[in-house]
């Protein structure tokens, strides 16, 4: 009886590993789409795709200005940065895989942020905070919020529309 006393513990113990906290962050594919409406309408638009696991780059990503305070060249060179540029000479259509290298400097992300130069601000005021700006799109990363789908985004003449169903979700 001694003998199986260790396998018991094991399996007790790998049993409330696996149920509690191994729950992996799904990677779906990223899939971006320029609307054919839009297609010649900008001669490029750039897309960002950010993963965010803290709150300080969370807070910065969703309140800085993207017309003024953005800097379009220094985020694409960053290497936590996946772009995207559509132009009259690129796919209408481009995809982030979900085994990409990017995910791994990610490091287990939470929120995913796409961020486009298209369409312009549309507020008299300026930009606006978050999603309530049309260029921004904030995802949750949450461990069931993708599994087996792909995340479909289309620029539109209104801005970044998300064409499957998700609930926000703010992890910070």
């Amino acid at each position: 009886m001694k003998a199986t006393h260790p396998w018991v513990v094991g399996i007790v113990l790998l049993s409330v590993f696996v149920g509690t906290g191994c729950r992996v962050v799904s990677r779906p594919d990223v899939i971006v789409t320029l609307d054919a409406m839009n297609a010649g309408v900008y001669p490029t638009v750039e897309v960002h795709v950010i993963g965010v696991n803290n709150d300080a780059e969370f807070r910065r990503l969703n309140q800085v200005d993207l017309s003024t305070n953005y800097n379009w060249v220094r985020e694409g060179q960053n290497a936590r940065t996946y772009v995207m540029k559509f132009d009259n000479d690129s796919e209408h259509t481009q995809t982030l895989k979900a085994n990409d290298p990017v995910w791994k400097t990610w490091d287990g992300p939470k929120q995913l942020f796409i961020i486009a130069s298209f369409p312009p601000a549309d507020s008299p005021d300026g930009d606006r905070d978050g999603a309530a700006d049309p260029r921004r799109l904030v995802l949750p990363l949450k461990w069931n919020s993708w599994v087996g789908k792909d995340i479909p985004i289309s620029i539109q003449q209104t801005g970044l529309v998300c064409q499957e169903g998700y609930k926000p979700w703010n992890p910070f």
